[in-house]
């Protein structure tokens, strides 16, 4: 399962491309294999550092570490969240067929931290980076005792996992496409992607990421600052479609088939 598919796809239980779920011969979910998926997030933490320290020459003196324990924990935790409620209605489909539809009708009665089989796009990236900022499985090593680190640029490794959180969030959501687009007129279709904007202010990203290592932002907190966020771009010009709630934007994307 490529990066891009944890938006939409289940990591702990193998879904079908429809996103209905796999079923063993005791009626039990089949189980993917998340190492899989953490041996893409480790290639994609590599390759973020690789960049950073391009850029950050200071970086050389360092190098990422990843805490595979609470990395599994931290994807299955934002797997529960989020597809918690499509497992349940799966489970009840699966074992009582038409008697299960009153139980699904009034699922607000469970407990459920998301009340959606199919939540928002921007609750899923919230929830992703609550349980990364919990649990923090990325940090950074120093290798040499002699680093010296500009103070501008210490946010860096105080926020390491933070901005490895940040980056996978944000090559997530570039790996969704607009599946069926509606808009009339328009010359991008099948080009848009969505993005999140809030590196684009330097002082706002640093207060977010703050924030989140912190763990100063709720989870309800964390949706509402995304959901001003996240948005929709083309190659060139600003898509017609962000004049669109986001509740209505996030039923037009799908990952791009060769992801999974």
């Amino acid at each position: 399962m490529g990066i891009a598919a944890l938006i939409f796809y289940d990591v702990v239980y193998s879904q079908n491309k429809d996103r209905s779920y796999k079923f063993d011969n005791n009626n039990g979910f089949t189980k993917c294999n998340i190492n899989t998926t953490m041996d893409y997030i480790k290639n994609c933490v590599e390759a973020f550092f690789r960049s950073a320290a391009h850029d950050n020459p200071f970086l050389n003196k360092c190098k990422p570490s990843i805490n595979y324990i609470a990395l599994r924990q931290a994807l299955e935790r934002y797997a529960r969240d989020v597809f918690g409620q499509q497992r349940f209605a799966a489970q009840l489909n699966s074992k009582f067929g038409k008697e299960s539809k009153f139980i699904i009708e009034n699922r607000e009665k469970y407990g459920f931290k998301i009340h959606s089989r199919n939540p928002y796009i921007h609750r899923r990236a919230a929830n992703f980076f609550y349980w990364f900022s919990m649990l923090k499985p990325f940090s950074i090593e120093i290798i040499d005792f002699n680093l010296v680190v500009p103070d501008e640029k210490k946010y860096i490794t105080g926020f390491f996992n933070e901005l490895c959180s940040f980056s996978l969030v944000k090559s997530m959501l570039g790996g969704c496409k607009i599946k069926d687009c509606k808009m009339q007129n328009c010359s991008y279709k099948g080009c848009c992607t969505l993005q999140i904007d809030i590196e684009d202010d330097p002082l706002v990203f640093k207060d977010f990421l703050y924030d989140i290592h912190f763990r100063n932002l709720s989870r309800s907190s964390l949706e509402l600052s995304l959901s001003k966020s996240i948005n929709v771009k083309n190659s060139k010009d600003s898509c017609p479609l962000n004049n669109f709630s986001l509740t209505k934007q996030y039923e037009m994307f799908a990952i791009e088939d060769n992801v999974l």
